[in-house]
């Protein structure tokens, strides 16, 4: 091999690795100041559940993916209200699977404000919050119901479920409430946080989810995900698409199970997806 062909080689080679560690350095800034703008929001106690909600449909890489299966977030995508019923309304929902299962995860969104804790002054022991307990139950009362009608709740997500339909769904529940500073260094309270997570149910700090951002991405935790929202029975509507360029979801469901706003559609092909179902 002549020396010519490894100077060559060497300074392809070059060029590639430094364009790759300019993208990490781009990519890391964009996290940092994206993680301070979040905990900048977090901090005004005036913005409540519904304006964390909206900041996360609009900042959808924060939106956590615990439960993850190894073939990622199904259609790269979240389901915003995803209703249980007429009884519930979680704050968001979304499908992963594996070669074998689904799974469907229902997440309950608290402010970061809500004490997880407080202090018994009779025997001087940790016991949980009166907003934590009420938090906590609403996703029990959500475990229970999908019990109860499992078959109604996956009617609601069939023309999601594709491919592979025919595997079997398991459902998932999370709560994010607090700040994990509140019980990271305590470990009676953190062991009061493992005896309430099960193999279904996870507790989430702020903190966490804001890690799980930073530090999570082998199944790309950390990207962008499109955002539905329910549109009838069996049906959702395109909030948001985040300007993700790969999801096969307008392959597999059709125009009369996902509606989509004609600006979205314009700015769904400027990302070159066929939309031709969609066009009148």
């Amino acid at each position: 091999m002549n020396k010519d062909y490894n100077d060559e080689y060497f300074e392809m080679w070059m060029e590639r690795e430094e364009k790759i560690a300019r993208e990490r350095e781009i990519e890391e800034k964009y996290k940092n100041e994206l993680i301070e703008k979040f905990k900048i929001f977090l901090d005004n106690e005036k913005n409540l559940e519904n304006d964390i909600q909206k900041f996360l449909e609009k900042n959808t890489e924060l939106i956590p993916l615990p439960f993850i299966e190894n073939h990622g977030l199904h259609f790269n995508l979240v389901i915003s209200k995803f209703k249980l019923g007429n009884e519930y309304i979680t704050d968001f929902a979304y499908l992963t699977k594996s070669s074998i299962k689904w799974l469907l995860v229902l997440i309950e969104i608290e402010t970061p404000h809500k004490k997880i804790f407080k202090k018994n002054k009779r025997n001087n022991r940790y016991e949980f919050s009166s907003d934590f307990n009420s938090a906590f139950d609403q996703i029990s009362n959500w475990r229970k119901y999908c019990k109860r009608k499992k078959e109604k709740v996956l009617e609601q997500i069939k023309n999601i479920k594709k491919p592979l339909e025919e595997n079997n769904v398991d459902i998932k529940y999370v709560l994010i409430i607090g700040k994990g500073t509140e019980y990271y260094e305590n470990q009676e309270k953190k062991d009061m946080i493992d005896d309430k997570n099960s193999e279904d149910i996870k507790i989430m700090s702020y903190d966490s989810l804001i890690n799980n951002f930073k530090y999570n991405s082998s199944h790309g935790e950390d990207l962008k995900k499109i955002i539905l929202t329910p549109k009838g029975d069996n049906c959702f509507e395109l909030k948001y698409h985040s300007n993700v360029r790969e999801s096969a979801v307008f392959h597999y469901m059709k125009p009369e199970y996902l509606k989509i706003s004609e600006k979205n559609i314009k700015d769904l092909k400027k990302l070159e997806y066929n939309l031709k179902k969609w066009e009148k």
